[in-house]
């Protein structure tokens, strides 16, 4: 059972990193009447990304976990019933070369919610105000550190798809539905995932064969898929991205229940929109910001949860 729920784990995280690349790397799918194909458009899109200096964005992350959660703890009831996550928002390139921001963000859960404001003038410290948890002060927080420690990570998506076609696997074939469609000045690609194929395709790298049990577990998993669906639109013009969606939504096999501390159902979306692409801002560090402490940070969700 545990190896088949890490299969599981694997496949969710392979589908995440990799799902989008594949696309890139593309199916063709979807060119009639002179429209660009999918492959063609996030092509196109990838090289305008590369001249982009910033953009506005808001973005909805929405959870809803169905069953009695509450054997899972204090997360499990954290998480009890409808969670939302709301950004919003501009990213861009500083005059230096570094990343600034500046966001709004809301999380609301069952019992609660809280808001605030993240922003950095230069992609070296980090600038965070949430009166709910932390107080009205501002807290700053060091990611110099954390952005250097990972500078090698912008590449590897890319190899890990490299590496995937090296052992003869196209993560290409897990898409299925493709449709690349035109509406005024926006083209889109909508695809669904292809869960079945992905696992089929993981389980084949997997060191030892797959037992029988196993085999059904996944197979059962990949019955209770309702929604594995995503899309992607771009002007017309310039190609940049302006929406992005994605949907999950899964039954939870009754066999599996037991080991998932009472969840049943599992529906997750995200909805993006970008616009004001290469329009300059401004962000200026907040006076009087003092070190943020951890500990507050999560002594502050604990009675929350």
């Amino acid at each position: 059972m545990k190896r088949a729920l890490a299969l599981l784990l694997v496949t969710l995280l392979a589908a995440a990193a990799c799902g989008g690349g594949s696309s890139g790397s593309g199916s063709g799918g979807g060119s009639s009447s002179g429209q660009m194909s999918a492959s063609e458009l996030l092509k196109a899109s990838q090289n305008a990304l590369k001249d982009a200096k910033s953009a506005s964005f808001e973005v909805t992350v929405s959870l809803k976990l169905d069953g009695n959660l509450q054997g899972a703890g204090a997360g499990g009831a954290f998480l009890q019933g409808p969670l939302s996550l709301s950004l919003k928002g501009q990213a861009g390139t500083a005059d230096a070369g570094a990343g600034k921001f500046d966001v709004h963000f809301a999380l609301n859960f069952t019992g609660g919610s809280f808001s605030g404001e993240a922003l950095s003038p230069d992609g070296k410290t980090a600038y965070i105000q949430m009166p709910t948890l932390l107080g009205p002060s501002w807290r700053s927080i060091d990611i110099s550190k954390q952005t250097s420690s990972s500078g090698g990570s912008s590449g590897s998506t890319n190899e890990g798809l490299e590496q995937l076609k090296a052992l003869g696997v196209d993560p290409s074939k897990w898409l299925k539905n493709l449709d690349v469609s035109t509406s005024d000045s926006t083209d889109t690609i909508a695809a669904d995932l292809d869960v079945a194929a992905l696992i089929a395709d993981i389980t084949s790298m997997a060191n030892s064969p797959i037992t029988p049990k196993d085999q059904k577990q996944l197979d059962d998993f990949v019955s209770g898929i309702k929604t594995a669906h995503a899309s992607e639109s771009f002007d017309h013009s310039s190609h940049l991205p302006s929406a992005l969606s994605a949907e999950f939504a899964l039954d939870i096999p009754a066999d599996l229940q037991n080991d998932a501390s009472g969840l049943t159902a599992v529906d997750f979306k995200v909805d993006a929109t970008f616009s004001d692409w290469n329009s300059d801002f401004s962000v200026s560090a907040p006076s009087g910001a003092t070190p943020l402490d951890s500990g507050s940070l999560f002594g502050g969700l604990a009675p929350a949860a």
